[in-house]
C-alpha cells in the first residue's frame, strides 16, 4: 500500500484486520491514515535492497 499510493493505515490493529475466505488480509477503518513524501517509496526501495547487499568482508557496498 506504501508502495503504491502514497499512505498508510496508521492504526493497525486486530480490530482492523480481517482474514478473508481466500486468505487475503483485509484492513478496515481508514479514519487515522498518513502520507509519505513522493520520493520515500523509492528511498525506502533502495535502502532495503542495500541491506541485502555486502562485499567480500561484509561491509555494504553499492554499484557504480
Amino acid at each position: 500500500m506504501i508502495m503504491e499510493d502514497g499512505f498508510f493505515h496508521a492504526d493497525p490493529h486486530l480490530g482492523n484486520l480481517f482474514v478473508e475466505p481466500s486468505g487475503r488480509i483485509a484492513l478496515i477503518d481508514f479514519g487515522m491514515v498518513g502520507e509519505v513524501r513522493e520520493e520515500l517509496p523509492d528511498q525506502l526501495s533502495r535502502f532495503l535492497l542495500a541491506l541485502t547487499r555486502t562485499g567480500p568482508s561484509g561491509h555494504f557496498w553499492s554499484s557504480p
